[in-house]
């Protein structure tokens, strides 16, 4: 919370919904991921002469195993909650996507109110009369970070919810392949779930929801530019 700025509020359910996605993130992983990357882990830090180097690619690696050993311990966690019964764990995969989906509407509400404060901010300090042109530009330039700083957010948050879809994506793709269905692919990765399954209703809401906000965004940077440039 920043008390002098008052968007401050507005960003406060979004930090909250990025902790609480991250803590189930956290605890899924937790279950069976970091028990089967015992002996696969790559090396993180390596030792060149006298100096300690991190190695960027092997931490790649390790995070691309590691979610996909999340997928795979998520599904794991469906199969002891439902049995071996297919439909029963697709039904409860469906169940999270649908619980996360209102979740992600709530969060998308609180970004597009975030962004209209931070348009009612820019505004006020372009049309304040008392202001200098350099007290106005320092006003905006302020706001140009705040900006930077909600982009960063809500790029984490909508980050961390694709994510989830595309975990729920998979999943279900796995579970309807391991049941069968001629409509599973090869590749879980490119399945597409039926148009009105909760799963791909999930997947294509949190897509569209990105795509708007970034524009929003656009538009946002493009007028405070403009107004700096204009002072």
């Amino acid at each position: 919370m920043d008390v002098n700025d008052p968007c401050s509020l507005a960003r406060e359910p979004i930090v909250n919904a990025g902790d609480e996605i991250n803590a189930r993130d956290k605890q899924l992983a937790d279950q069976q991921a970091a028990v089967a990357m015992q002996g696969r882990a790559l090396p993180e830090v390596t030792r060149v002469g006298n100096q300690v180097q991190l190695n960027f690619g092997n931490i790649l690696a390790n995070a691309i195993k590691h979610a996909q050993l999340s997928q795979q311990a998520y599904v794991a966690l469906k199969q002891h909650e439902n049995g071996s019964d297919a439909a029963a764990v697709l039904a409860s995969v469906e169940h999270d996507a649908s619980s996360d989906r209102e979740k992600f509407t709530s969060v998308h509400i609180a970004v597009q109110r975030l962004r209209e404060c931070r348009g009612t901010q820019i505004l006020n300090a372009q049309t304040l009369a008392d202001l200098t042109d350099a007290q106005r530009r320092d006003k905006l330039r302020v706001q140009q970070v705040k900006l930077n700083e909600d982009d960063k957010l809500v790029a984490e948050v909508f980050g961390d919810y694709a994510k989830r879809a595309e975990l729920y994506l998979e999943a279900s793709s796995s579970v309807s392949g391991k049941a069968g269905s001629t409509s599973a692919r090869s590749s879980p990765r490119r399945s597409r779930a039926p148009s009105n399954t909760p799963v791909q209703q999930f997947n294509d809401e949190q897509r569209a929801a990105l795509i708007a906000d970034r524009k929003q965004s656009e538009t946002l940077h493009e007028t405070l530019q403009s107004s700096i440039s204009g002072t």
